[in-house]
């Protein structure tokens, strides 16, 4: 979209509403000045070299700050102290030998909020090429009670299924089985939700390169893009417990070889029945309608578990990129055919609740 835009302050705005609301003619004049100049940016980067440079990359990312009115403490301080302490951990503990030097390089970027990814981005084309995963670290410290939010884990979304998901996903449900804890940190009971991909952070700029990316988030927050976003409201056990998820999802990924493929694939393949079987049931909802709507309903529901199948394909699918050994893509195959037939199972349940709803409603029932 061309052209250009004014911000006015609350005082201008209300003025010109009031005038509009009356009536009144308003006629705004523009004489707009501009130029291109060089500009530059600060992007932060560091990483630990993994031992196979052909065997792809990781990126850890969160932001320094989104504009420069706008700092918090846990919007993003958290993240990056989380990320700081997630790098640091890991490079001491391959150091002193008790973890082993990764065979995948683990990436760390402290950026602008979305431009600064992608001004990196635009800077190493290559790595394109190279990330086979990024995870982004957005508000990962709150204090739950003092901000009434829970952890907000947003999932890549259908357009690029991932074993990421299920991997985090085993991740969260260790710790919240595992006692986390800091002397001078709430403590309080770990409260999280794997919630449908949303946008408007760092994530996005690597799903739009094809790379499957997820976010640690909290949410909601009573005092975002406030003053009252304060240290005194962030807390060190979240920040344990986020930091430890982040370090042990991306080592385990820095290090997995074709076991660690077949491992994921299960996974995969175990979630995406579950998804499938949800989405079904779900769906089936939507043929409670009157007779005009039934069949469009029925393929619209059709389609929802058609979707919920190729989610669930892709992501067992994904974890070639950790290993393309002829093992691991035939188990590959053997998942897929079997989530074909879970798939098939649903439709004929579909079909048989849409059978029984048009003769409800007395009306012939049509083949999909």
């Amino acid at each position: 979209v061309s052209g250009f835009g004014f911000n006015l302050s609350l005082r201008q705005f209300t003025e010109l509403r009031n005038l509009l609301e009356s009536g009144e003619k308003v006629v705004l004049r523009a004489k707009v000045r501009t130029q291109r100049v060089p500009g530059r940016m600060n992007v932060v980067s560091a990483s630990i070299p993994g031992t196979d440079p052909a065997a792809g990359e990781l990126m850890i990312v969160s932001h320094l700050f989104e504009r420069p009115p706008t700092p918090g403490a846990s919007d993003n301080t958290t993240g990056v102290a989380v990320t700081l302490e997630m790098g640091r951990t890991l490079a001491e503990l391959i150091r002193r030998g008790e973890l082993p030097q990764p065979k995948r390089t683990i990436r760390f970027l402290w950026v602008p909020e979305i431009s600064g990814s992608r001004a990196f981005m635009y800077a190493n084309p290559s790595l394109e090429d190279r990330l086979i995963a990024a995870m982004n670290f957005d508000m990962p410290g709150e204090d739950l009670e003092e901000t009434d939010s829970y952890l907000r884990m947003k999932m890549t979304p259908d357009s690029r299924p991932s074993y990421l998901n299920d991997l985090i996903g085993d991740l969260l449900r260790f710790t919240d089985q595992t006692d986390i804890r800091t002397q001078t940190g709430n403590n309080a009971p770990f409260n999280y939700r794997m919630v449908p991909f949303i946008s408007s952070s760092d994530h996005v700029v690597f799903l739009d390169a094809g790379i499957p990316a997820m976010q640690f988030n909290h949410w909601p927050d009573n005092f975002y893009h406030s003053s009252g976003d304060v240290a005194e409201r962030t807390d060190p056990t979240e920040m344990k417990r986020t930091g430890f998820i982040g370090a042990a999802s991306f080592f385990y990924l820095a290090t997995a070889g074709a076991q660690e493929a077949k491992d994921l694939s299960w996974e995969a393949a175990a979630n995406g029945e579950k998804w499938m079987a949800e989405v079904a049931r779900q769906s089936a909802r939507l043929l409670n309608t009157e007779a005009e709507d039934l069949y469009d309903r029925y393929k619209a529901a059709h389609n929802k578990i058609y979707g919920a199948f190729n989610r669930g394909k892709g992501g067992i699918a994904s974890v070639t990129d950790l290993s393309s050994e002829p093992a691991v893509e035939d188990l590959v195959d053997a998942l897929t055919t079997n989530l074909e037939s879970f798939r098939d199972l649903q439709f004929e349940k579909l079909e048989g609740i849409y059978r029984y709803r048009a003769q409800e409603l007395g009306v012939s029932a049509r083949s999909m």
